[in-house]
């Protein structure tokens, strides 16, 4: 018979039907009527309650789960009642948390009031706190009835990078502003409660450029304003007072409006009208550059690691405040491709390409050799219409705007922006009008790298120069306007969105009379082996160098798949490593176990493209990546070398302006 019935039965007979007094049973139905007063599971050790022991007992039952002989169902009953019944945190500060639950509360902006009750003091040092507590304790606090208090924007586990670094710049500014009652904070000031000290002035320096170029959300405008944030007024194309970004309170009496200058026909000095546009100095001056520079101008360069999310960063931003065209320029079609994909996955914007085809299985792009071509294109896109182009069409965009009045595009989105960098030394090259206001017209530019810093070569030890030679210093340049950076790829690691990666290197010694590239083909096959490596790309200057290393391969590994230039893989299944031998130029494929680096030659800018896409990838489709170095050396000479071969110092280089970290 069931126990249910049998206890139906037994009822029916007036037969008492309880558990005893001291039962485990009963104890937990005194826990659930305490949990439905209260609101949690946590009383005092000493705390009674319906005139039984109940803090004592769930303190004992605690040790228990502690010394896993408190049975599952006890522990499931408990957990059912309060779910935090036993938290991995202090007890007092769940107790706090469960009385704020259903109270009104207020996260202050200012110093804290000398009667401020424990409830507030204890909401205060959540906010500083929070990033040092468990994801229980974070997601409770996010939780709480603070939907309407801007600064619980800083309560809530980030989402993403930037959402991260915004809420860091928050806690800061807090603390500046109760000490100094403002946020007009000055540009080198570091706050000091962080490690490393959080660059608080640069912050609310970009803060305000953000802004300007509405790459803000409205959630974090309100949350700075909160803390009494000064933004510097936007002019308004019809004479109207200037308004705080994202507000409809009126501050002309507060902040009088910026009247730009509106520039001339002839040459001009950006830096008579600061760093905010630039003009280069063509005669004549294009019908709409007043336009662009009075109501945009705008310039920020973001930096992220290779793999952080730069381009979903500002495709989100972008495509949420852009009401025109936007242009998207790129190196080659098969970076914008990449690029494309992932401005899809965020919006379903009408796509067009200017001699290019936007998506590798889309039609073909339009073929527009004039100007007036690519106006007459351009009027029958879509209005919002998402527009990519190669670099070496910039040329044509910017004709098409001087001569046949072709409209500013809302956002001008440079991929890869490094590589754009000569272009600012000589308006004469392709390049230049990339940056220049009176090329492309666009109320707003944003420059897209993982590498806005680049050295010529890393010093090695020894060495007596003291200063680093730059290949590439885009921060230091005014026309690539507010610096933005995001996470460093070591946070990116950590979080588990990059794959790690590890540096190879082995000697070889080389005796007089072995064929070239022999000895580098040894050295790395023997790591391919010994490390089980089964995506392997080895990356040379040239196609001859490519065949010659490739055949050095196909020798000292007879079970390996050999590809050389132009060649496809064989599909069919095999667990031989795939060794793929290219041009340091040619397109790397995705997912790979290691990248060889045979020669001696390569630039530090040619290493820069080579590691990037190793050094972006995720991984869930690559656990950990490698770079080989095979190095030969005479076996007759016993002296160590005194610094490190120039190819290490130029990887060196090319990995720390991946992540200067």
């Amino acid at each position: 018979m069931p126990a249910a019935t049998r206890a139906a039965a037994l009822a029916t007979c007036n037969m008492p039907w309880r558990h005893p007094r001291d039962s485990t049973e009963t104890f937990l139905d005194i826990a659930q009527a305490y949990a439905r007063e209260h609101g949690h599971l946590l009383p005092e050790p000493t705390e009674d309650y319906e005139g039984r022991p109940l803090g004592e007992w769930l303190a004992e039952q605690r040790r228990r789960a502690a010394d896993g002989t408190l049975p599952a169902p006890y522990q499931r009953a408990l957990k059912d009642i309060d779910r935090w019944w036993n938290p991995a945190w202090p007890e007092q500060w769940q107790r706090m948390c469960a009385r704020s639950r259903g109270k009104t509360l207020a996260i202050p902006a200012g110093p804290l009031p000398a009667d401020a009750d424990a409830l507030t003091r204890w909401l205060d040092e959540q906010f500083d706190t929070f990033p040092t507590l468990a994801k229980g304790q974070q997601a409770q606090l996010a939780a709480l009835p603070l939907q309407h208090d801007p600064l619980a924007l800083a309560l809530r586990p980030p989402k993403g990078a930037q959402a991260a670094f915004h809420a860091r710049g928050l806690r800061a500014a807090r603390r500046f502003y109760r000490i100094h009652q403002h946020l007009r904070v000055p540009a080198a000031y570091l706050d000091d409660r962080t490690d490393p000290r959080f660059p608080l002035g640069k912050w609310i320096a970009d803060l305000r450029v953000l802004a300007n170029a509405d790459l803000l959300s409205r959630e974090e405008i309100d949350s700075v304003e909160a803390l009494a944030m000064q933004w510097a007024p936007r002019p308004q194309h019809s004479g109207a007072p200037a308004r705080l970004p994202g507000t409809s309170r009126d501050t002309a009496g507060q902040h009088p409006p910026v009247q730009r200058p509106q520039p001339a026909p002839g040459a001009t000095d950006a830096r008579q009208h600061g760093q905010n546009f630039w003009v280069a100095g063509r005669d004549p001056s294009p019908p709409l550059l007043p336009d662009v520079i009075l109501h945009g101008g705008r310039r920020v360069l973001l930096s992220m690691p290779a793999g952080g999310g730069k381009t979903m960063t500002v495709a989100t931003a972008a495509l949420e405040a852009a009401s025109r065209a936007l242009l998207v320029l790129g190196p080659d079609g098969a970076y914008l491709h990449h690029v494309v994909k992932t401005w899809r996955m965020v919006s379903r914007r009408p796509l067009a390409g200017i001699n290019i085809r936007p998506t590798r299985s889309g039609k073909a792009g339009d073929t527009l050799t004039t100007a007036g071509q690519l106006a007459e294109w351009m009027a029958q896109q879509p209005t919002g219409a998402l527009v990519v182009a190669c670099y070496r069409d910039a040329g044509l965009i910017a004709e098409s705007h001087r001569n046949h009045h072709l409209p500013p595009f809302d956002h001008l989105i440079v991929e890869e922006a490094h590589r754009t960098y000569e272009g600012i030394t000589s308006a004469d090259h392709p390049h230049a009008v990339i940056h220049y206001d009176d090329g492309i017209l666009a109320y707003n530019r944003v420059y897209l790298t993982a590498t806005p810093r680049i050295p010529s070569e890393l010093p090695g030890p020894g060495d007596s120069r003291t200063e680093i030679a730059w290949a590439v210093d885009m921060p230091a340049q005014p026309i690539f306007g507010t610096h933005h950076p995001g996470e460093d790829r070591a946070q990116l690691v950590d979080k588990g969105l990059l794959s790690p990666y590890r540096l190879m290197r082995i000697q070889v010694p080389e005796p007089p009379g072995f064929p070239v590239w022999r000895t580098q083909a040894l050295g790395a096959a023997h790591l391919v082996e010994q490390h089980r490596l089964r995506r392997v790309v080895a990356v040379l200057r040239n196609r001859k160098q490519a065949e010659a290393f490739a055949c050095q391969l196909a020798v000292q590994m007879l079970d390996a798949e050999i590809l050389i230039p132009r060649q496809a893989a064989v599909r069919y299944p095999h667990t031989q490593p795939v060794i793929r031998c290219q041009r340091a130029t040619d397109p790397m494929p995705p997912d790979l176990d290691a990248l060889v680096l045979p020669s001696s030659d390569y630039t530090t800018l040619e290493l820069i493209d080579v590691l990037s896409p190793l050094l972006g990838q995720h991984p869930g489709r690559a656990a950990q990546t490698a770079i080989i170095v095979p190095e030969p050396y005479d076996p007759d000479d016993h002296a160590p070398a005194a610094t490190p071969p120039a190819v290490l110092r130029r990887i060196a280089a090319a990995l720390w302006a991946h992540d200067p970290a």
